[in-house]
């Protein structure tokens, strides 16, 4: 009866270890490129999915929902920037949870490639320290922290969910500033024409669910093992040691 009580509860555990990793936001890896205020290019992949660009060349997105210093309007030397949010809709071709959305080549929707999948992405790249605008033309390299928030949605109707996660991460960011356009802004202002966002794996610290797991599955595993030991153990002492014979009569 104990041996199932002890089961029954490192079933519980690991059923809510499971429930919480879900939650967990997704390591994101890969990289985004833009020119001023335009992605250019990306490639976002996890555990759960590989995603790119779905027409690298043909097609930028202007995401307008996004705050990118120095991009629309010039900067004035020595601002300190500290994050960039990129925030808006971007198309995509790749594989989430195994199944796959390429890239829809149909004249009778449209002439032009759509994309397999429509990602929402809400993706802020906090510097771990801010930094200036510099004072000539130059990149700047930057560490940053990223968190955000993905959202899929397959082609060509772009209706249901099949991707909806929180995502973190972390890299390094460059960002090429010049000289403003004299017809546009006037020359001592900066503005970030090229920019690079490159991000892997996180730090290897353990998750919530793998904490949970170390604190009360593996102390549950260890009295499981030692409880069915201590059976066996029983199980193979003679039956003459197993009771203590009734005291005879003098």
């Amino acid at each position: 009866m104990r041996r199932a009580l002890y089961i029954g509860a490192f079933m519980v555990v690991v059923l809510q270890a499971a429930a919480i990793a879900d939650a967990d936001p997704l390591i994101l890896s890969g990289f985004a490129t833009l020119q001023g205020e335009f992605v250019s290019n990306f490639a976002f992949s996890s555990v759960r999915f590989d995603l790119h660009h779905f027409a690298p060349g043909e097609f930028s997105f202007g995401l307008s929902d996004s705050d990118l210093p120095c991009t629309t309007q010039a900067c004035e030397p020595g601002l300190l920037l500290a994050s960039v949010t990129l925030k808006g809709s971007i198309g995509a071709s790749g594989v989430i949870d195994g199944r796959r959305f390429d890239t829809i080549h149909d004249e009778d929707l449209s002439d032009d490639p759509i994309e397999g999948v429509s990602l929402g992405t809400t993706l802020r790249f906090a510097f771990d320290r801010p930094f200036a605008v510099p004072p000539g033309d130059t990149t700047v390299m930057s560490p940053f922290t990223l968190s955000g928030h993905i959202t899929g949605r397959p082609g060509p109707r772009f209706e249901t969910v099949v991707l909806d996660s929180d995502v973190e991460s972390h890299g390094t960011a460059r960002i090429h500033f010049r000289s403003g356009v004299p017809d546009f802004f006037p020359e001592r202002l900066r503005v970030a024409d090229l920019s690079s966002f490159t991000f892997g794996e996180a730090a290897a610290t353990p998750e919530p669910a793998t904490w949970m797991l170390m604190l009360f599955g593996l102390p549950l595993f260890a009295r499981l093992r030692q409880h069915g030991r201590l059976t066996r153990d029983d199980s193979r002492v003679p039956e003459a040691n197993r009771s203590v014979a009734a005291p005879g009569r003098d």
